[in-house]
């Protein structure tokens, strides 16, 4: 009876170790899942990198964006500073006439001409970098 209890117990637990060593993945399984695992990986690796350049490139074109904006701010207020000068220059002509100087004006009204003050719309221009898209700009 204890030999049949014994060969029994033995039996049981040769049955529970074969249960847990057929759960267990096989090397090929695990070959395959690795495998399956590394192509994802990789994947997802590459979706990283494109959105990284997606985001840079963006970045890029919201600089030129914002360049370009400068440049035409800059340029929009060179063209009314001539204006400016322009009508201010016809306005003192027609107040004082054509034989106005620029010794009267300063004698008169306190004003001093760009020249006496050194000022010139041509020495005091930024040059700006070439920027793709900007050419008419």
């Amino acid at each position: 009876m204890q030999q049949i209890q014994q060969q029994t117990k033995i039996i049981s637990d040769l049955s529970k170790e074969l249960n847990t060593l057929l759960q267990k993945l096989s090397s090929l399984e695990r070959a395959s899942n690795i495998a399956l695992l590394s192509t994802e990986c990789a994947a997802l690796k590459q979706r990283v990198e494109n959105v990284k350049r997606e985001i840079n490139q963006s970045r890029d074109v919201k600089k030129d964006e914002d360049f370009s904006l400068l440049i035409r701010r800059y340029n929009r207020a060179r063209e009314l500073w001539r204006e400016r000068k322009r009508m201010a220059e016809h306005v003192i002509d027609a107040i004082l006439g054509d034989s106005c100087d620029s010794k009267d004006l300063s004698d008169h009204f306190g004003l001093v001409s760009d020249q006496e003050a050194n000022v010139s719309l041509n020495e005091t221009a930024i040059t700006f970098p070439r920027v793709e898209g900007l050419e008419n700009v």
